[in-house]
């Protein structure tokens, strides 16, 4: 297995023990989360609701946690739902439990289990907290949503990376920027298509993350690492940088 390979199977082990684990303090998603001009698109459910009962329900097999059935009135169905009501599970005893209330109103992004149950996605969000979200959702029924290619850089796994440079080209353009202060990027397209996604880091940086990029090229004065992606009309390509820092070494690429 090359190097890069084998960093790639640490950070997914590394990541789903933080997960589980009952000991730790606090539950930070490896790299952030995704935006809502991507996640919406790859939740299988999207809605608005307000929780009105709660219980416990055991695990699906092979699973080693238990669940906590959310039963919603459904306020407003986006994406995935029919119906006044509907049940997503959470699941309980991880550090990455979300504190579910009754009562609460909630913007609930859910994706399908293997057994057909709705599962509470990452990026669910009380409602009085989701504006980004709701000003996405509303911009796709006003039609004035531009296809991007939104990403960010982390010095794996939790540190924004400033001043990373940026290079998007495909559909016969090329675009390049920086990563802002909260290792951010985005880059607005014209045409939806396929797109390199190319960052350029100092020397010895190492790549990391759950996504194999495209090509990594390395030599003493910088480290290239590159993702394909597709966009397509009205949506974003997310692409997401983890790699870990060189030490002592802060110069602007």
């Amino acid at each position: 297995m090359s190097r890069f390979g084998s960093v790639f199977s640490f950070v997914l082990i590394l990541a789903i023990t933080c997960c589980v684990s009952s000991t730790a303090r606090a539950c930070i998603p490896v790299g952030g989360t995704e935006p809502p001009c991507s996640a919406y698109w790859k939740a299988d459910a999207v809605f608005s609701g307000r929780i009105i009962d709660t219980s416990k329900v055991a695990a699906e097999p092979n699973e080693r946690f238990e669940k906590m059935l959310l039963h919603f009135s459904v306020e407003q169905p986006y994406r995935g739902v029919e119906g006044a009501e509907v049940d997503v599970t959470s699941t309980m005893g991880t550090e990455c439990d979300t504190k579910f209330q009754h009562g609460e109103r909630w913007l609930v992004y859910a994706r399908r289990s293997i057994a057909g149950r709705l599962e509470v996605w990452m990026r669910t969000t009380l409602l009085s907290r989701a504006d980004e979200d709701l000003l996405y959702i509303q911009s796709l029924s006003q039609a004035t949503t531009d296809s991007a290619i939104v990403g960010a850089v982390y010095d794996y796994p939790y540190t924004p990376w400033e001043g990373i440079r940026i290079r998007v080209a495909g559909s016969g353009v090329t675009h390049y920027t920086y990563t802002d202060k909260e290792g951010r990027f985005r880059v607005p397209l014209v045409k939806p298509g396929k797109y390199a996604v190319r960052a350029t880091f100092p020397p010895k940086a190492t790549a990391t993350g759950f996504r194999q990029p495209s090509r990594i090229r390395e030599d003493k004065n910088r480290t290239v690492v590159e993702y394909e992606e597709e966009v397509q009309t009205g949506r974003c390509g997310y692409v997401q940088f983890l790699v870990f820092k060189p030490r002592n070494n802060t110069a602007r690429l």
